[in-house]
């Protein structure tokens, strides 16, 4: 993963598994990242589908979520 994409998720406190799940989903830089789709709702779908964030069990999901979107948008 390359340093500066590793800074903005780490500053957006993305959780380290998410962050290994996203380098195992090929996404190890931030011009990669920043193309994932167009708009949030794409985002959010992309991050419950492939990336696999659930809900369901999951106190920390909107937080989870909103860090990603907000890494996303800072891309």
């Amino acid at each position: 993963m390359s340093d500066d994409f590793k800074f903005i998720l780490d500053d957006h406190l993305v959780p380290l598994e998410i962050q290994a799940r996203l380098s195992a989903l090929g996404f190890k830089q931030t011009s990669t990242f920043a193309m994932v789709e167009d708009y949030a709702p794409a985002v959010r779908a992309f991050i419950e589908d492939d990336v696999g964030l659930k809900a369901e069990g999951n106190d920390l999901y909107r937080s989870q979520v909103s860090a990603l979107l907000g890494a996303w948008n800072s891309c």
